[in-house]
């Protein structure tokens, strides 16, 4: 019998291709749409994994009168102390960030300056379970060790047998490699290429300062059975004890009334594998995911499958009237319902499982280019076939089961005697679940088209918001550090380039993570902390980056402006000052300081936050130089129409007069702020793309069912074409039945949409309105995708000749 059943359903898949390439086409698109979602919502909810139980990051969240900030690094001597008070604590170790180090290979004479090391404790491979290819877990444990990852062996050796190699540090210390290391950063919140013992610096000559400086990621590991919220609620002890005497130091009040005046320094802890999609904390050793993305792909993918389902139960019932004759012949024969419900139902599962191969092509085929789309690495060989095989073979019957349930009970429950007398197409009660699937079918497709022009115009609104200065035409020379005494001749000579318009040097630049203080106004209470961001840069800093001074002056030349500062339009409102010329604060990295002007407020960081208050700095570059302290950065403003590619080679050729073992490293600013941006961006290209898939696959499914109706429909357009209805008539008679359907979706799509979309948009300070037109532009869209799918069955139906349509049926 089951023999009998593959070769009938074989056969109508040869007889009916228009349904088997609708449904394959639709089925086997959608299935690898779910691989993909499948696979990277595995890759984001894998990250951190492997670690031990019971490990923990140390976050802080502060609290200020008028002001809240959370941050990821925290004072080094915490975790420390936190052993050392608390019998709870099992271990705890450190990593320290330690930027533009220089690596050499003195052998092969190779060299580079690198950004992603860390200082760690010895503990560092075995607490975080860093996975090691060479050396042991103690690799660390003695001064002037490190361990290396292995992009970063072959990058300087060229092979991985390297342990016992020496290599030069900053020009001045000889490191061993003890240790190779798997690069995790893929799979994980870390971020390191080179991993320095702590031994090897004067870290832990700690001061009572060091409490209130936040440059540390602290890691706890805690005994087993300990409850970390419970844990949590002993970290104010800490705050109490060691936060309190630097406070009560530097402010002349205790922490008692520090904290009464609504300065709240909070300590808790993070679970290491909720960090990368749930911290987005500042000074997060690298950018995380968000796992709202995850939940919107997955609702996404989702929707592709119901899509290609609904397809294939409505194609499936409406082709049903065409399988009447052959129900009643085999009922007359002595097949029974359950017989036919097999046969139907089989009919589903074959073309269900041959979708699932064809998607897992077309997944594997396609995969590379994912993978660019989604700026991710993955491949099939990370699937855990043990785990996901089962999952995917659970995925294939459960669209079977969906999809050929109802078709195959409808089709099968067919009355013998109805059907002998013609009667089966009179019944209008199998139209219900067909139209409401529909109807399900164009909401989502609606919503997912809204969803598109938000997210693409909120991405756009990101990156061509106007941010309050010139980011156009900026050029970033980094690392200028390393020109030493030459730093002074270099800009000098840029600033005679033709060409070039005005040059800064500055610690800081906009865009960029900028520094973070506390100040005190003076004449106000001392407990009342006022919390801001710090720009240190020369006097032509503002020119530069073309910021506006609404009050005040900016820094001269000829005035000595070492103790003056420059605040922002919303540091002057939130201290409450009408004019805060001539006024005194006192920030935490300096001592007393007078106001001398204030900068219209710009965007000095991304636009995921609020426009925060800002204290200029302004330095002396002769005073600096002499002192061989030099700015990392200098920033060129180039005049418009100029040849940019001339004038940086001409920059490059004097940097390499001057540096000859570093290449120039140098970026547009405006090129940096979009790539502030590239979540969003590849998030709207995702989202794009799938919504594209989905609404093709309702679209040729939306082709079936057209031209299914229009058979149906053949006799009575022929009958009205001989009464005399025009063609447009009956192309509005075709086509109208459709256009009602997307009505009432529209009606159910519109709310959703909106309703989903403003808390999406809710995570951004800066966003963009949800307005009445881009509902009436999806709605219009779906409407004419509509009118052109049906629209060529409809024509061709109204134009047939009568005579031959009365025929047909």
């Amino acid at each position: 019998m089951k023999g009998i059943n593959l070769v009938l359903a074989f056969r109508f898949f040869k007889k009916d291709k228009l349904f088997t390439i609708i449904n394959l086409l639709g089925l086997s698109i959608a299935i690898a749409c779910i691989y993909f979602i499948a696979l990277f919502v595995n890759d984001e909810l894998s990250f951190d994994n492997y670690h031990q139980n019971n490990v923990y990051r140390i976050a802080l969240e502060r609290f200020f009168p008028n002001a809240q900030s959370s941050y990821a690094t925290t004072p080094q001597p915490l975790g420390y102390t936190m052993q050392r008070e608390f019998s709870e604590v099992q271990q705890t170790s450190r990593a320290l960030p330690i930027a533009n180090f220089r690596f050499e290979n003195e052998v092969k004479d190779i060299s580079f300056l690198e950004e992603d090391v860390l200082a760690v404790d010895s503990n560092f491979l075995e607490m975080l379970s860093i996975p090691i290819k060479a050396g042991e877990l103690t690799a660390l444990e003695e001064p002037f060790n490190m361990a290396v990852t292995e992009e970063m062996v072959i990058k300087y050796f060229g092979t991985d047998q390297v342990l016992g190699q020496k290599m030069l540090v900053n020009d001045t210390a000889e490191y061993t490699i003890t240790a190779v290391v798997e690069d995790v950063s893929r799979r994980s919140h870390l971020e390191f290429d080179f991993l320095l013992s702590w031994e090897s610096f004067s870290f832990d000559q700690f001061s009572a300062f060091e409490w209130v400086s936040y440059n540390t990621y602290n890691y706890i590991k805690l005994n087993d059975g300990v409850d970390p919220r419970e844990f949590e609620k002993l970290f104010h002890t800490v705050v109490v004890k060691y936060v309190g005497p630097p406070v009560e130091a530097y402010l002349g009040k205790t922490i008692e009334e520090y904290e009464a005046a609504g300065n709240i320094h909070n300590f808790y802890l993070q679970p290491l594998s909720s960090i990368h999609l749930n911290s987005n904390l500042q000074f997060e050793m690298k950018p995380n995911g968000d796992m709202q993305y995850v939940i919107l792909f997955s609702i996404i993918g989702i929707f592709i499958l119901a899509i290609a389902s609904i397809n294939f139960t409505n194609l499936s019932t409406a082709r049903s009237i065409r399988r009447a004759k052959e129900v009643g012949i085999r009922k007359t024969l002595g097949s029974t319902k359950q017989g036919l419900f097999i046969q139907f139902f089989t009919e589903s599962t074959i073309l269900c499982t041959v979708s699932g191969i064809v998607g897992f092509i077309l997944f594997s085929l396609l995969l590379p280019q994912f993978n660019t789309l989604a700026g991710k690495e993955l491949s099939i060989e990370q699937i855990d076939w043990l785990v996901y095989g089962p999952v995917f073979v659970i995925i294939i019957f459960l669209v079977s089961l969906f999809s050929g349930s109802y078709p195959a009970v409808f089709i099968s429950s067919f009355n013998v005697v109805k059907i002998l007398k013609g009667q089966v197409t009179k019944g209008k009660s199998n139209n219900i679940l067909r139209n409401t699937l529909i109807i399900l079918q164009f909401s989502i497709s609606i919503f997912l088209i809204i969803g598109t022009l938000i997210v693409n115009k909120q991405v756009d609104f990101l990156i061509n918001k106007k941010l309050g200065f010139k980011k156009e035409q900026l050029l970033t020379i980094n690392d200028t550090n390393l020109l030493g005494s030459s730093f002074l001749s270099f800009k000098n000579s840029i600033e005679q380039m033709s060409g070039v318009n005005e040059v800064s040097a500055s610690f800081h630049v906009p865009g960029r993570q900028v520094s973070g203080l506390t100040f005190e106004a003076i004449g106000r209470p001392s407990t009342e902390r006022y919390q801001c961001g710090q720009i240190t840069g020369d006097k032509n800093f503002i020119n530069t980056y073309g910021l506006e001074i609404v009050a005040g002056r900016g820094f001269e030349e000829q005035r000595n402006d070492s103790l003056n500062v420059i605040i922002n339009e919303t540091a002057a409102n939130e201290i409450g000052w009408e004019n805060p010329i001539g006024q005194k604060i006192r920030p935490t990295t300096a001592g007393e300081v007078e106001i001398i002007g204030v900068i219209k407020d710009f965007h000095f960081n991304s636009l995921h936050e609020r426009i925060r208050p800002l204290i200029m700095f302004g330095v002396d570059l002769e005073n600096l130089t002499n002192r061989n302290i030099t700015p990392p950065v200098i920033t060129v403003q180039f005049e418009p129409g100029i040849d940019i590619q001339k004038t940086i080679a001409d920059i490059t050729k004097l940097w390499e007069e001057r540096v000859t073992d570093e290449q120039i490293d140098y970026s547009f600013l405006n090129l940096e702020y979009d790539e502030l941006y590239r979540s969003e961006r590849r998030f709207g290209d995702i989202f794009l793309t799938f919504a594209v898939i989905a609404i093709f696959i309702a679209l040729i499914g939306l082709i079936g069912l057209s031209s299914f109706f229009a058979i149906q429909k053949t006799r009575e357009i022929g009958i009205r074409k001989v009464l005399g209805a025009s063609v447009n008539s009956l192309i509005f008679i075709m086509s109208r039945d459709f256009v009602k359907l997307l009505l009432v979706a529209n009606l159910i799509a519109w709310p959703a949409a909106y309703y989903v979309l403003k808390d999406w948009l809710q995570q951004y300070p800066y966003d963009v309105s949800i307005s009445l037109d881009i509902f009436i532009l999806a709605g219009t869209v779906s409407l004419a995708l509509v009118l052109i799918t049906t629209g060529y069955q409809s024509v061709k139906s109204a134009v047939a000749n009568p005579v031959k349509s009365i025929r047909t049926e």
